[in-house]
């Protein structure tokens, strides 16, 4: 099915001014490609997301840690990215003026971030780590203007781009620490690639596409039976589904192919595409980020997605990993 991913229902259209719609959305020839490449290599690996999960919740809930210990891997890391890096983040990543920390049971862990602070609820898990980093990236772009305002479809870019780097930190740790990581990453990206075609169904919805079914064949996922339910009761739940697809659906395969670019640039190219990623604000817009990383062309889009999928899923094949079953979580 051909989708216009920028035609917006109703809701959206009252909702959002002209401006916002314009930096908020992926354009359609940006995000229709690199999605239609990610289906075309994933969609096998998408069976097993479920057993991915619990045995990535089950290794993670292993490696216990502190906040002080939390808050000193995601500085080492803007350490990495440069000093004025890790003298914006010090008042950022502790508690106290803009992160407020709130302890919970274990598996609730998760992060917020607002324009003038941050929250993170810890339950003492290698989650919390991976959070910090992602919510600490949203902060980073406040650097030149003071908050954190760059436009809406790349704030999850930003946050991501630190995720991968913290992934990275974690597994060359080795051991029980770098399995819980990998695994944990796999299991992340891959759900959020899952949802793309609820979200894709949420945006046919809303436009009354009566083919909307035949999105989860091209998926070869099953249909949700609910989501009419939810969609009638709640006309608000498929316009934020369909918004979910420009921001962490796009994002976090995209973030796997923008590190490698940087991890494989000389030193002034990171430079340039860190203050293009980080310190322009409110000015970038997502193709200066794409082309500062070597993405110019259709072609180069697609080659990301295929690099992102073969990243996340680690080399592993579905045959060679259980079928899920509800009881091993």
């Amino acid at each position: 099915m051909q989708l216009n991913y920028n035609q917006f229902d109703k809701y959206t259209m009252n909702a959002f001014p002209a401006k916002i719609m314009e930096e908020a959305f992926v354009p359609d020839e940006i995000i229709g490609p690199f999605f239609e490449e990610l289906r075309k290599n994933v969609i096998r690996y998408l069976p097993i997301c479920l057993h991915l999960q619990a045995k990535a919740d089950a290794l993670v809930d292993g490696q216990k840690r502190t906040v002080d210990e939390v808050t000193a891997f995601t500085l080492k890391l803007c350490q990495d990215l440069g000093p004025d890096f890790y003298n914006f983040a010090i008042p950022v990543c502790s508690e106290g003026k803009y992160l407020q920390i709130e302890k919970v049971e274990l598996g609730k862990s998760e992060g917020s971030c607002w324009n003038d602070s941050m929250e993170l609820k810890v339950d003492g898990s290698l989650r919390d780590t991976i959070y910090h980093a992602h919510e600490t990236g949203h902060w980073l772009s406040g650097m030149e203007e003071g908050v954190s305002n760059a436009r809406i479809n790349i704030k999850e870019l930003q946050s991501f781009f630190l995720e991968e780097m913290a992934y990275e930190e974690l597994q060359n740790q080795g051991g029980d620490i770098a399995i819980a990581a990998q695994f944990f990453r796999s299991a992340r990206y891959l759900q959020f690639i899952r949802m793309i075609p609820d979200s894709l169904y949420a945006l046919a919805w809303n436009k009354g596409n009566e083919n909307r079914a035949t999105i989860f064949n091209d998926w070869k996922i099953s249909n949700p039976t609910d989501y009419e339910e939810e969609f009638v009761e709640k006309p608000w739940f498929a316009t934020n589904l369909h918004h979910s697809m420009h921001r962490h659906l796009f994002a976090a395969p995209l973030s796997v192919a923008l590190y490698q670019a940087y991890k494989s640039a000389n030193e002034d190219q990171q430079q340039q595409m860190l203050k293009t990623l980080y310190k322009v604000g409110s000015k970038t817009t997502l193709k200066d980020i794409l082309n500062v990383f070597g993405i110019h062309t259709v072609a180069q889009l697609q080659n990301a997605a295929r690099f992102a999928v073969g990243s996340i899923t680690g080399g592993f094949e579905p045959s060679t990993v259980p079928a899920y079953r509800p009881e091993v979580c």
